[in-house]
């Protein structure tokens, strides 16, 4: 799940600060992070329909504890009827869990809707 960078990243330093995501001008790692994944998803033509409705990717500069820095890749939701896949950071907790904490609780939200529905 940790992917190093294809091409050199030699002389570009990392940010002393972490940037506000929503008004700023990406980091040139994060390019190149968006850049490789989105080379990477469209060579999977199994999700083109999918990914044609939109899709939201993201991506994580990282530096692990030997010093090697790359990026983490990320997706949100389900594709292609999975929220796992081995490219991608796994999520924080399964949707598609049948005995999970959402399944039963979206069984039991369905169950009051359809009493409200009669």
């Amino acid at each position: 799940m940790f992917h190093s960078f294809q091409t050199s990243i030699a002389g570009i330093e990392l940010p002393r600060l972490f940037t506000y995501p929503f008004h700023y001008t990406p980091h040139p790692l994060c390019v190149m992070a968006a850049g490789e994944v989105q080379a990477y998803i469209n060579k999977q033509t199994r999700w083109k329909e999918e990914l044609d409705k939109g899709k939201m990717f993201g991506v994580l500069i990282v530096r692990t504890s030997n010093g090697q820095t790359g990026y983490l890749a990320a997706f949100s939701g389900n594709l292609c009827g999975s929220n796992s896949h081995s490219f991608f950071v796994p999520p924080v907790y399964d949707l598609l869990k049948s005995d999970g904490f959402f399944k039963i609780e979206e069984e039991q939200i369905s169950a009051i809707n359809h009493q409200i529905g009669q």
